[in-house]
């Protein structure tokens, strides 16, 4: 009880008022039956949110506002426990205002729903009959497609920002659509949401089926758009793959003064990279400083033995010249010096002397063994000799 009825009531108690009285209890009476009429209809409208769910007639906007309202209307019946009954019917009235002004709100939103595709579906018959160009379906299909987009953002939104949005997606329809011979339905109720729905659903049918009756009818110009497409999309797909290709070839071989692996990893990373690494490769070309190419990427410097090896290691194997030696050089001189050591290389005349000393040995090794086979076979004569000699005296 307020201060302010505490003191009504002890001046009433002092001056004391049948009357007075009388007027009191049926304020409380209808305050009672107000509170308990605004009550019954909160209930109501969640009754009404539960069943335009399971009918589908509720969109998600609509769903969150009522349930927001409902809730609403309950805190305000607690907060104010002493509320007379024209304050209840006030609060009542503003509650079914707002009900009424989201039931408007949904109903443009199931109405914005059956839009998207009910164009796309006249869009498709029109064109199957040669009555609009393709560019002007995907124009309407692009429209259909921004319509569903703000659908899915149309949750937390005002009514009074759906109402403007509709007006907006109007002046955009007769834009798109003029010259079309599409309208766009009226959407004022449930009656007519369902209404183009069933409609949708019967054009989609009859688009289904003269887009198979046309499937099943041979035109050279589909035919050649067909092959024109995929080709495209081949050469398109090629084409990147060549990009990626060229890209970590030319990062490889530029790192052929480095080991196998870490060409391999040069290779990945200059693929995955490749128009970074295409421009700078483009403008290195342009500069005079491009790698030389010894192969897609270059791993081994020793062919194979046979036929079948050098085809198949073809991309992998390559002549290791003199630019091949000296990167190689450079990049251990440099890494010698990062750990602060230095790196002798092995100079091109030590390197001849050891070939030549291996040629050499080897050339003495095959006259070592040249004599010893030698040494066999007349060995083997001369037992052959004594064998026949030691027959003859037998036999005499």
């Amino acid at each position: 009880m307020s201060l302010l009825n505490s003191i009504e009531k002890g001046i009433d108690s002092a001056t004391y008022n049948p009357e007075a009285e009388k007027a009191r209890e049926e304020a409380k009476k209808q305050a009672s039956e107000a509170k308990q009429k605004y009550r019954t209809a909160l209930f109501t409208l969640r009754d009404k949110k539960a069943k335009m769910i399971q009918e589908k007639k509720a969109s998600d906007f609509f769903i969150q506002q009522a349930e927001q309202l409902a809730n609403d209307g309950f805190a305000w019946l607690t907060a104010n426990p002493d509320a007379d009954a024209s304050q209840i019917t006030d609060q009542s009235n503003l509650t079914a205002e707002k009900y009424q002004d989201i039931s408007k709100a949904n109903i443009v939103l199931l109405g914005l729903t059956v839009l998207p595709p009910y164009y796309k579906t006249n869009a498709s018959d029109l064109f199957l009959k040669k009555q609009i160009t393709e560019e002007k379906q995907k124009e309407i299909g692009a429209f259909a497609d921004s319509i569903e987009a703000w659908l899915k953002t149309s949750k937390d939104l005002s009514s009074e920002a759906i109402f403007s949005k509709q007006q907006e997606f109007q002046q955009k329809a007769k834009q798109v659509l003029d010259k079309t011979g599409i309208i766009t339905p009226a959407v004022t109720n449930e009656g007519t949401v369902q209404t183009v729905q069933s409609q949708v659903q019967t054009k989609e049918t009859q688009v289904k089926k003269e887009e198979e009756a046309d499937r099943n009818t041979f035109k050279l110009s589909r035919l050649l758009s067909e092959t024109g497409r995929i080709a495209l999309k081949v050469i398109g797909s090629l084409f990147i793959v060549m990009l990626i290709l060229v890209s970590g070839m030319l990062t490889a071989n530029d790192a052929i003064g480095r080991d196998p692996q870490y060409r391999i990893f040069y290779f990945i990373y200059g693929g995955l990279g490749f128009p970074v690494m295409l421009i700078y490769y483009l403008y290195r070309w342009f500069a005079g400083t491009a790698p030389h190419i010894y192969r897609l990427l270059p791993l081994y410097n020793q062919e194979s033995d046979t036929t079948l090896g050098r085809f198949l290691l073809f991309p992998f194997t390559y002549v290791e010249d003199q630019a091949a030696k000296d990167a190689k050089t450079e990049y251990m001189t440099d890494a010698a010096k990062l750990v602060g050591k230095e790196y002798k290389a092995i100079t091109e005349t030590v390197a001849n002397a050891v070939q030549t000393v291996a040629e050499s040995t080897s050339s003495k090794m095959g006259s070592i063994l040249t004599g010893i086979q030698d040494m066999v076979l007349n060995t083997k004569k001369g037992t052959n000799s004594i064998v026949k000699g030691l027959e003859k005296m037998e036999l005499k």
